[in-house]
């Protein structure tokens, strides 16, 4: 069966949303980074607690840009969140490999993409939302 111009899977599409998913899901991340850094400098938060803020702010910012790619893609929402999720992953990966000594993989490395998948996953199904279904008027 040929589909049609309107049920093609827009690839193109995909990969604009899912970037724009992950710039989102990365900003935020450093955002709330900064604030929980922050916080833990002022004594409000303990510093034990900061491999969990850093996991915790990874899957949040994941879900988030899931959620971002999956609106602006519209269909697959599922996909469109994962693929948001590994746009978030790459970016702080390239983030991480620039800045540090180390080098891109770490030992929190697999914990965080485990995050940014499940929680690209977990933003995509967000927007699936179900909507409400037209009612059609039988005809008499």
């Amino acid at each position: 069966m040929i589909k049609t111009e309107e049920e093609r899977v827009s690839y193109s599409g995909l990969l604009v949303s899912s970037a724009l998913g992950g710039a989102v899901g990365t900003i935020l991340t450093l955002v709330l980074l900064f604030v929980f850094a922050f916080l833990i400098s002022e004594g409000k938060i303990t510093e034990s607690l900061s491999e969990t803020l850093v996991t915790a702010t990874a899957f949040i910012g994941a879900a988030v840009g899931g959620a971002v790619s999956a609106k602006r893609q519209g269909k697959g929402v599922l996909v469109s969140g994962v693929c948001g999720g590994i746009a978030f992953m790459l970016i702080i990966l390239i983030i991480n490999a620039l800045g540090g000594s180390k080098g891109a993989v770490g030992p929190s490395t697999l914990k965080l993409a485990i995050c940014a998948i499940t929680g690209g996953g977990f933003g995509g199904t967000l927007c699936s939302g179900g909507g409400r279904k037209k009612r059609r008027r039988r005809s008499r």
